[in-house]
């Protein structure tokens, strides 16, 4: 868990043993249940209700950025951000997911020319060369400046 967020993995300790992970989860799923004033004491924390949906739009956040750095939805699978987010894994999963998607999330998607399959685009079936990564990596122009041969 990240210092300061109420997004917590199912198997989180804390350093005497409180299965913090498993708290948070019964929280979730019991929230009907609770009491008023305890909601609005977790609300009042920050606490994440839905962890799913809040990853998918951080997914769709970072998703963003990259299509505003780089000009399309074409993540190489690998691709991670700066912060560590594997954007690449993440794209894969809502190309698999296309028939369970909402039709908010597919719209969401679509309004960025997210493209449902990456075979069906020019760059997936013939790679990009070197001078044509440069322009996507800062770290390829040192070798897209180099002579072919």
């Amino acid at each position: 868990a990240k210092k300061g967020s109420c997004v917590v993995p199912g198997s989180y300790k804390t350093t005497d043993g409180f299965r913090l992970g498993i708290w948070v989860y019964t929280q979730r799923t019991s929230k009907a249940a609770l009491s008023p004033s305890r909601r609005r004491r977790l609300d009042e924390l920050g606490f994440v209700w839905n962890a799913h949906e809040l990853l998918w739009e951080q997914g769709f956040a970072s998703l963003r950025s990259y299509v505003a750095e780089q000009g399309d939805c074409l993540v190489p699978q690998g691709f991670e951000t700066a912060d560590g987010f594997r954007l690449g894994i993440w794209v894969s999963h809502q190309r698999s997911r296309k028939s369970t998607l909402s039709p908010g999330r597919r719209r969401k998607l679509e309004a960025l020319g997210f493209a449902w399959s990456a075979k069906a685009s020019p760059q997936a079936v013939s790679p990009p060369s070197y001078r044509d990564l440069s322009n996507r990596s800062p770290a390829l122009r040192k070798v897209a400046a180099y002579p072919a041969g």
